[in-house]
């Protein structure tokens, strides 16, 4: 696999994440460095990567310049891979002969991790608490007030701490004490705090709306390591494996693993 060159007009640098999350997410331009060049991920030599950032351009003329620009450098006969960070993705627009990976959308779903939370400590401590969810409820998170209405329906022992701000090693020890983390989505389909819950051994509530995002479903059965549901909390809280998802999170989030899965999808 071969990394095409782009403009830098059409690259950014990693993208910075909330207080309580720090590290760039592995996506967009830094994802070749990542995993083909760090991990020594092998697709072919048929395969080129393409580095746009793509969610910076979704829309506007910027975009549109991003994707004729790639048009014309097509080859016939070869394989087009880019990550797609942004909310919306880009299967309404991408041509048929670019494969699209991203968090929410695209041809293969990937887990949403930073490169911080791939090297958290997997593992659990003693719990303190039955659920908790520390996070923003705000006009850029609170989409369709799927986390408002969450947070009125959570029970009352719950953890909270919304719109607060809360160091990560502390915010990371409350998700290993928890039995439950409610995990809904936010400016985008997906959700960073799912895969940081099954780290720590606390059972996610992924609360999603328009589109499911569950990366390597052909793979893993999602219903016995999350809760999930649609649109609203439903009050209950079904026992879930938490050694399970534990598990999940070493086979599938760690940056080898995901080389793995996408060799596997790939060749």
């Amino acid at each position: 696999m071969t990394m095409l060159e782009v403009p830098s007009q059409f690259r950014r640098p990693w993208q910075k994440h909330p207080y309580w999350r720090p590290g760039p997410s592995v996506s967009n331009g830094s994802w070749f460095e990542h995993y083909v060049k760090d991990r020594g991920l092998k697709l072919g030599d048929d395969w080129i990567y393409v580095p746009i950032t793509w969610g910076c351009y979704r829309k506007g003329k910027k975009w549109t310049s991003a994707m004729n620009w790639l048009r014309k450098k097509y080859q016939k006969g070869r394989r087009y891979l880019t990550v797609c960070s942004h909310p919306r993705g880009l299967e309404d627009i991408k041509p048929s002969w670019l494969t699209v990976a991203g968090y929410s959308h695209g041809d293969v779903l990937l887990p949403l991790v930073t490169n911080r939370t791939e090297t958290l400590p997997i593992g659990t401590l003693e719990k303190k608490y039955k659920s908790n969810f520390i996070g923003s409820v705000d006009r850029h998170t609170d989409i369709k007030q799927i986390r408002s209405r969450m947070v009125k329906a959570m029970p009352e022992d719950a953890y909270l701490a919304v719109n607060k701000k809360v160091p990560f090693d502390e915010y990371y020890q409350v998700l290993q004490q928890s039995e439950y983390t409610f995990s809904p989505r936010g400016n985008g389909p997906s959700s960073y705090r799912m895969y940081e819950a099954l780290a720590a051994g606390s059972v996610p509530v992924y609360i999603w709306e328009g589109k499911c995002c569950l990366p390597f479903a052909d793979q893993v059965n999602w219903d016995e390591i999350a809760v999930i549901q649609e649109k609203d909390f439903t009050g209950e809280l079904p026992a879930r494996d938490a050694k399970a998802g534990m598990e999940f999170f070493r086979e599938f989030c760690t940056p080898e693993q995901v080389c793995i899965q996408l060799e596997r999808i790939f060749q």
